[in-house]
């Protein structure tokens, strides 16, 4: 996985309203970071190490998991 990519297209996946792939996406990064994999860089500040990175990215990640949970809940497909 390309945590870097996937972290761009959950960004504008979400923006757009996309949530069943913002689901796939958050989960996606979760597991992989659950998994030791890295995480995405979310910021160039040099002195903001790996672990930062990865709180604030799964953070964002169960965020975005639960906002798409609740449109999918609103709006189930048929």
């Amino acid at each position: 996985m390309d945590p870097h990519f996937a972290w761009d297209l959950l960004l504008d996946t979400y923006v757009d309203g996309e949530w069943e792939a913002v689901a796939i996406l958050a989960e996606d990064l979760l597991a992989w970071m659950s998994k030791g994999g890295f995480p995405p860089r979310l910021t160039v500040e040099p002195r903001l190490d790996e672990r930062w990175q990865r709180a604030i990215a799964e953070a964002a990640c169960r965020f975005a998991l639960a906002v798409a949970q609740e449109h999918l809940q609103e709006n189930p497909c048929p």
